[in-house]
């Protein structure tokens, strides 16, 4: 117990010590389940427009039973205009194996959705993720989270 403390205290100081995320915000999921009803929105200011890479974030549990994650990903701009994009996020190997780093039976993992999407405008941009698999409530799932950084 006392290495997963260390080890949760350093990945916290490196990730505050990130400059290039403009936001990061997780949704934790009810009992490691993801509804088919269940829509995620988070609320991004941008102050820079600029080119930004987008990146879901997941925390699962080793017994979640699929090699990969069917999300559906909409983005409404400050205008009202409103972008939607389905995305297969694959999060096992060939051989099985979980990719993204693993603690134990939890496992976390970065994929990028976006990569230098164009933020064209000042404001407040919506971020809607939904479930697009094809059960009514997917187990193993611990939190769904979005990462915008900023082009180097």
């Amino acid at each position: 117990m006392k290495k997963f403390l260390i080890l949760c205290i350093t990945v916290i100081f490196f990730a505050a010590c990130n400059q290039s995320n403009v936001f990061e915000k997780h949704h934790e999921l009810k009992d490691n389940k993801w509804l088919k009803t269940e829509i995620i929105t988070f609320q991004v200011e941008i102050e820079n427009p600029d080119n930004y890479d987008i990146i879901i974030a997941i925390r699962h549990a080793s017994f979640y039973p699929f090699a990969n994650v069917l999300m559906g990903l909409t983005i409404e701009t400050p205008e009202g205009e409103s972008r939607f994009m389905q995305h297969d996020l694959i999060i096992r190997n060939t051989d099985g194996s979980f990719k993204g780093e693993g603690l134990g039976d939890i496992w976390d993992i970065e994929l990028p959705v976006f990569e230098n999407f164009p933020f064209s405008q000042k404001g407040n941009y919506t971020f809607k993720i939904e479930n697009k698999m094809h059960l009514v409530e997917i187990i193993g799932l611990m939190e769904i989270g979005l990462i915008i950084k900023k082009i180097n």
